[in-house]
């Protein structure tokens, strides 16, 4: 008997969103408002002022609001998105900065609720010989078995191959609740693209994801409730993974204006860690992150491996 979920089934736990009315001011808008067109709810300019101030920043630029439309991504290469202690096989794991919410000084029911970032979309460029790949640019919480934790919720973009050529898609996956990841065809990705990406659980078994391209002006979001879901909020991640038997390279990242959030407050990378890639050797490094301000990280391509 196949277990395996439909499509149809994948997606009925997926919310999407009206589109606003011509003339639809965000920053003016009543909360009600803000959630049936898929907007982002108004942070406290007190606890958290510096995602108050992004949403400012990112609602006052031209956008135009769509209704997102969802495909489940049935890519062998993208089965799970938990941080592995050791890949025995090919490429996986993640690089760039993470902010483990016991590092923050925190009260213990302060866990991660919110994560945000920005970048650029890298073009990538497929190793030789290309079997099929998928590289992501992401922001998240959870996933780092370190931290005793076994889900992720997550959204960002990807560079994908299946050996013939490479597309670019946005996506979101909260697993191991999601057994796939779901892409958004209507919301088009481009090598140059300056995208910025909002993951929140503004319950823990209810995240809400917001995307916006600065390039096109394209913006969406959508509503995730799978079923037993639950963040654990131990921590937050800005960082590429990588899947396959090679390390594509996508050269550089720059992850920007990187914030998180608890229920009272928000912080930024002051007291990040950063992760590698290593090889299944597990010595060669093959990516590399770093923190370049309190703000932005980087995330270095080093080589293919194996």
């Amino acid at each position: 008997m196949d277990d395996e979920p439909s499509d149809a089934e994948l997606l009925s736990h997926i919310t999407t969103y009206e589109p606003p009315p011509p003339g639809f001011d965000p920053l003016t808008a009543p909360h009600h408002l803000l959630r049936k067109h898929g907007y982002p709810h108004r942070p406290d300019p007190d606890k958290e002022p510096r995602l108050s101030k992004l949403w400012r920043d990112s609602l006052s630029r031209p956008h135009r609001m769509i209704s997102a439309e969802l495909q489940v991504d049935r890519s062998r290469a993208r089965d799970s998105r938990l941080r592995p202690a050791q890949s025995s096989f090919g490429v996986t794991g993640w690089a760039g900065a993470q902010v483990n919410t016991s590092s923050l000084g925190l009260a213990p029911t302060e866990l991660a609720n919110t994560v945000y970032g920005q970048w650029m979309t890298p073009n990538v460029l497929p190793p030789n010989p290309d079997t099929g790949f998928a590289v992501g640019f992401w922001v998240g919480m959870g996933g780092d078995y370190r931290n005793g934790s076994s889900q992720v919720v997550q959204a960002g973009t990807e560079a994908l191959s299946d050996g013939k050529s490479v597309v670019y898609q946005a996506w979101t996956q909260w697993s191991p609740y999601q057994s796939h990841a779901v892409k958004v065809p209507n919301f088009p990705i481009a090598p140059g693209d300056h995208v910025a990406f909002l993951v929140m659980t503004p319950q823990p078994d209810h995240s809400f994801f917001s995307m916006m391209n600065y390039s096109n002006g394209w913006a969406t979001s959508l509503g995730i409730s799978p079923h037993g879901a639950r963040n654990d909020g131990t921590s937050a991640e800005w960082v590429i993974e990588g899947n396959g038997a090679l390390l594509a390279d996508f050269y550089s990242v720059i992850f920007g204006q990187c914030t998180g959030g608890t229920k009272d407050h928000d912080f930024d990378l002051t007291d990040a860690i950063v992760d590698q890639i290593l090889a299944s050797n597990g010595v060669n490094v093959l990516a590399s992150g770093a923190i370049v301000t309190p703000s932005a990280a980087i995330a270095f391509w080093n080589g293919s491996g194996p």
